[in-house]
């Protein structure tokens, strides 16, 4: 059982993982709006040029976006992993009582 409770933790810390990553991504998505909208507050460029930096910017967001998204993902496979560990322990772990038992 004492395995099953290692597996446990392990779980409990993969989520909490994924957690911090879905906040950090937030964090850093929101941080980089912010200073790619300041950047250019203060300067009169033709509409042209506006819409030129405003593809990039959203081009560099979206690759911000795209690295926390796999980032997300990896950690959510890690997860399955562990919860498919979780459950072929407690299986183990039930047929050793019923062996037990007999």
């Amino acid at each position: 059982m004492n395995e099953l409770t290692i597996i446990l933790q392990k779980e409990q810390e993969q989520k909490e993982k994924i957690e911090t990553t879905q906040k950090e991504a937030e964090t850093a998505i929101s941080q980089t709006k912010v200073q790619l909208e300041k950047q250019f507050e203060n300067i009169s460029l033709s509409k042209e040029v506006l819409q030129e930096i405003k593809k990039e910017q959203e081009k560099k967001l979206h690759v911000l976006e795209k690295a926390y998204e796999e980032k997300t993902a990896k950690a959510l496979v890690d997860l399955e992993k562990i919860k498919k560990e979780k459950i072929a322990q407690a299986v183990d772990y039930l047929l050793a009582k019923i062996l037990c038992l007999k």
